[in-house]
């Protein structure tokens, strides 16, 4: 049914859908090849990268203050944040 040079491909997926305690690790493609910035950015300033057939997109947030005003906060940066960008990639990943 399946040509034998997509056996392979097909049983690695088999094998990833039939996991139901998600033992196995997927990262999206554009989180692998992809990073949040070293040091600060000015607050409006976005932060894009590029890869193969993908583009990632990181834009400046904002939140509400204590008296109501919306604050710009920009792109997190640094080491913490790398780490939380790995930390929450797998949830991204699952709620597509």
């Amino acid at each position: 049914m399946v040509p034998q040079k997509q056996r392979l491909l097909v049983d690695i997926a088999a094998k990833v859908m039939a996991d139901e305690r998600q033992n196995i690790g997927i990262s999206y493609t554009g989180f692998c090849l992809t990073s949040l910035p070293h040091k600060r950015l000015p607050d409006e300033q976005a932060w894009q990268k590029y890869g193969y057939r993908v583009t990632l997109l990181v834009e400046p947030g904002r939140l509400k203050t204590a008296k109501g005003d919306m604050r710009l906060y920009g792109v997190p940066y640094g080491a913490r944040a790398r780490i939380k960008h790995r930390r929450y990639a797998p949830a991204a990943h699952r709620s597509l």
